[in-house]
């Protein structure tokens, strides 16, 4: 089964950004694959949650180190046809709700 989870997450400061998770247990051998949306790879988290071990989730602005009590919300978004969206492909939406005042305009 195709699974895409999206985890946002709000750093103390105020940013915000996403951790998407997606696997698919019906490919053999079974994958997962996890990246970060307007977050960076140089957390510190050594805790026991495997989603946040594998990606160090760190705040881009202020540097803080994210863990699972920055989450705010968890969407699962469908995935249909045979092809998981990818990273770097474009095809995925952007996080519910997190866009920085910056943005908004």
């Amino acid at each position: 089964m195709k699974r895409l989870m999206v985890f946002n997450l709000l750093c103390p400061c105020g940013h915000r950004g996403c951790i998407v998770e997606s696997t698919d247990e019906s490919a053999v051998p079974a994958w997962h694959f996890n990246f970060v949306r307007r977050l960076s790879h140089t957390g510190d988290y050594e805790g026991l949650d495997p989603i946040f071990a594998d990606v160090k989730p760190a705040c881009p602005d202020c540097g803080t180190s994210l863990g699972p009590e920055h989450v705010v919300a968890r969407v699962e978004l469908p995935v249909t046809g045979g092809n998981m969206p990818r990273a770097t492909s474009g095809v995925m939406p952007p996080p519910i709700g997190l866009q920085n005042d910056r943005e908004r305009g």
